[in-house]
């Protein structure tokens, strides 16, 4: 009796994966300004970065991405930002993402 488990790893399209196999980053505009924002694929999570994602901060669906610049924006503007983004561990992931720079 075999207990492995079979692999059900979705093989993804190749113009969607890198040479080592991982997936792409993506790219998206920010729903503020308009502008780009790349979102990379973290590979000990499995799934791509929640670093520029505004349905992760405040759980608004359907506004999409927000770029760095609109983020700063919105960290220094402290009203909005406690309005906008209710959890304290997400506003402090938020700013150690500026602290530490990941965000510029």
């Amino acid at each position: 009796m075999n207990r492995h488990k079979k692999d059900t790893k979705r093989k993804l399209p190749s113009e969607l994966v890198n040479e080592r196999g991982f997936p792409k980053p993506l790219e998206a505009n920010c729903f503020e300004c308009g502008g780009s924002v790349i979102i990379k694929y973290v590979i000990p999570n499995k799934r791509y970065s929640t670093k520029n994602d505004w349905e992760y901060y405040t759980g608004e669906k359907g506004k999409g991405r927000i770029c760095d610049r609109c983020l700063l924006e919105l960290y220094y503007d402290k009203e909005r930002f406690w309005e906008t983004v209710k959890d304290l561990k997400k506003r402090n992931k938020l700013r150690g993402y500026i602290w530490l720079k990941v965000v510029k």
